[in-house]
C-alpha cells in the first residue's frame, strides 16, 4: 500500500517537478523566491510541497 501511496504522490507532484526543474536554480535564493512568486504561493509554502 506504501509504495502505490508514494506512486500517486509522486504522479501528482510530477508538474510541479518539472516547473522547479525548469525555472529553479538552486544557487540563488532569489530564483526561489521569484518561483513562489510566479505560483502566487507563499516561500514557506513552496518548501513545504
Amino acid at each position: 500500500m506504501l509504495a502505490a501511496q508514494l506512486q500517486a504522490e509522486k504522479e501528482r507532484n510530477a508538474p510541479k517537478v518539472a516547473f522547479v526543474d525548469h525555472y529553479v536554480e538552486v544557487e540563488t535564493s532569489k530564483a526561489f523566491r521569484k518561483t513562489a512568486k510566479i505560483l502566487k504561493m507563499p516561500k514557506r509554502a513552496l518548501i513545504n510541497l
